[in-house]
């Protein structure tokens, strides 16, 4: 199970919370808890699903963007206003894609971690028939399997995205990608 925060598409605090359950993902909102609260339930995939992250402005407008990825290796892109798959980026990974962390910059490119030690970057589709090596940017592999990677933006330049990984065996791996020149810096 994974669980995150979606804003309402201004850029402040969201009142929905997305929450993949199994094969579905379920939306509440957190101001109508007592009432029951969810909101909505999907099944963008036929099997677990085991990471979600939203991208504040991603559907344009303002409007943010859910991603799902799993057992599938899969990434499917949800939009927040219609509640649908609004593209996919299939066979991402070798295996389960556990982590996915949509860029800052470029809420089209996105960061999967794998249940192995590999990380790739690529830009997700809304052409259904695009396979994952078409998307793929760049890619690396850890030491060992990951036990967490996170994303942000970085202070230091207009663009860049930090990635940063822990690795089974106790390694930190630390990674800078640039939207405008799709590789790792280093």
């Amino acid at each position: 199970t994974a669980l995150t925060f979606v804003d309402g598409g201004d850029g402040g605090p969201g009142d929905l919370l997305a929450v993949t359950e199994g094969h579905q993902v379920s939306v509440w909102d957190v101001r109508a808890a007592e009432r029951g609260g969810c909101v909505q339930r999907l099944t963008p995939s036929n099997a677990e699903l085991l990471a979600v992250d939203v991208a504040p402005g991603g559907g344009g407008g303002g409007v943010p963007i859910l991603g799902v990825s799993g057992a599938e290796r899969n990434i499917a892109v949800i939009d927040t206003r219609r509640w649908s798959v609004r593209g996919r980026w299939p066979g991402c990974l070798k295996y389960a894609a556990t982590s996915l962390h949509f860029s800052q910059h470029d809420p089209r490119v996105c960061f999967a971690g794998g249940d192995d030690y590999e990380v790739v970057c690529g830009h997700w589709s809304s052409d259904r028939g695009q396979r994952g090596t078409k998307s793929r940017l760049c890619s690396f592999r850890g030491d060992a399997r990951w036990l967490g990677l996170s994303a942000t933006p970085s202070a230091s330049g207009v663009g860049t995205t930090i990635l940063g990984g822990w690795s089974e065996v106790g390694s930190i791996f630390v990674s800078h990608y640039k939207v405008d020149k799709p590789a790792l810096l280093g």
